[in-house]
C-alpha cells in the first residue's frame, strides 16, 4: 500500500476527544462528528475506558483536541 492511501486511511481511523475533570471524574468527551456518532450509539456523552479500549481494538486511534487560550 503506498504511503498516500495509508495516510488516508489512518485519518479515518482518527477520533478527536477531549479530556475534562468534572467533580473530580475523568471524562473523555468526543469532539468531531465520527467519534459523536460512535459515542451516541451507547447513549452517553462520554466515552468510557471500556470503550476506548474496545474502539483501540477495532483500530481507531486518538487524537486529543489542542488546548486554546
Amino acid at each position: 500500500m503506498n504511503n498516500h492511501l495509508y495516510m488516508k486511511e489512518r485519518k479515518k481511523m482518527n477520533l478527536t476527544i477531549e479530556l475534562k475533570t468534572v467533580y473530580g471524574n475523568d471524562l473523555i468527551y468526543p469532539v468531531c462528528d465520527k467519534a459523536s456518532k460512535l459515542c451516541s450509539l451507547t447513549n452517553q456523552k462520554t466515552f468510557s475506558q471500556s470503550a476506548i479500549k474496545i474502539l483501540k481494538e477495532l483500530g481507531y486511534t486518538f487524537t486529543q483536541k489542542e488546548l486554546s487560550l
